[in-house]
């Protein structure tokens, strides 16, 4: 199966493909990297919350900005009405299986999307192109107006720090314990720039955003499903991007758990003012969590829209999937066969 290969690079990446931004102890250091896109990005951005966030006694308060195109010197900050992100006539297939026949699609800074769309459409697929763990056979995918498929690796480590991911299976390494696992992205892009008692303090800083100090002790095994989601997601958020990618982020959780992680991912982007994009099946997740969605059918975009938009459309692909009708007389020959 094409995505299994995959799977060792996505544990590789999983810190490379991780954080937020918030303010923290100290600013994050620059990596090594490109002088284009050192120049392009310049220093990671920082996002303060206004509301009940974990704080550090250094943590300063500096106005959000984007590091993305300049004009004579000075920084421009990118406006919720341009696109941060986007996939244009993007193909992809795996042997004789064609995932994206054509993919467009925009996602606008400090949105959340949701990409809806039935199992093995490749919702999961256009995040890992995202980020670079999946090659595109062609078309563009850009942020901040930079392609992402034409970069090299030195200069996709920069893009993985400001788009953070949380793995659908939360990806944490089971031999090492909860605050290794939060500091492994530290340790991996910043270890010439951070000292042990930064790293630790980032990765306090990191679990009580989510609700889980005080645990970097324990081992993933004495988890449960929902504090392992969280514990992912403190790895996300510790190395700070402007992007976080939700993959199936509530699957196998409990109606609970289910909403605490719905309210991680709301609170988080309304606090810290981060661009979101989400992959799930669960409607009514979606529909909390989301400004827009996204539905994804056949290699393309079909449908696009707020929650309220999606659910007037009476094109039966869309209607049919969001309201989880199947047609009454399907047989078991067709049902194998779908």
């Amino acid at each position: 199966m094409p995505e299994l290969a995959a799977g060792a690079a996505v544990l590789t990446a999983a810190a490379a493909a991780v954080g937020v931004d918030a303010g923290t102890p100290a600013p994050l250091p620059h990596a090594q990297i490109h002088p284009r896109i050192a120049k392009k990005f310049g220093q990671p951005v920082s996002f303060m919350s206004a509301g009940t966030l974990p704080r550090s006694p250094r943590i300063h308060e500096p106005e959000r900005t984007f590091r993305g195109r300049s004009s004579g010197g000075n920084i421009e900050r990118v406006s919720s009405n341009e696109a941060l992100i986007r996939f244009k006539s993007v193909k992809k297939a795996f042997g004789q299986k064609v995932i994206y026949s054509g993919l467009d699609l925009e996602i606008k800074a400090g949105e959340s999307l949701t990409i809806i769309g039935g199992s093995g459409v490749g919702k999961s697929v256009m995040l890992k192109m995202l980020i670079g763990l999946l090659k595109v056979d062609s078309g563009s995918i850009t942020f901040h107006d930079e392609d992402i498929t034409k970069m090299r690796r030195e200069e996709l480590g920069l893009v993985r720090q400001r788009i953070g991911m949380l793995f659908q299976g939360s990806a944490l390494f089971d031999s090492i314990s909860v605050g290794a696992n939060v500091a492994y992205g530290l340790h991996e892009h910043f270890y010439k720039k951070m000292n042990d008692a930064e790293i630790a303090e980032r990765v306090h800083w990191a679990l009580s955003l989510v609700g889980l100090p005080g645990i970097e002790e324990m081992r993933p095994a004495d988890l449960s499903g929902g504090m392992k989601k969280r514990v992912g997601l403190a790895r996300a958020i510790a190395i700070q991007p402007e992007v976080i990618l939700f993959d199936e982020p509530t699957t196998g959780l409990d109606p609970i758990n289910t909403t605490r992680i719905n309210h991680l991912i709301t609170g988080l982007k309304k606090s810290l003012n981060i661009t979101t994009i989400n992959v799930t099946h669960d409607m009514s997740s979606a529909y909390y969590i989301s400004d827009r969605l996204a539905m994804v059918h056949r290699g393309r975009i079909i449908a696009q829209g707020t929650p309220d938009e999606l659910k007037a459309i009476t094109d039966p692909r869309v209607a049919d999937f969001i309201h989880g009708r199947a047609p009454v007389n399907e047989d078991v020959a067709t049902l194998l066969g779908a």
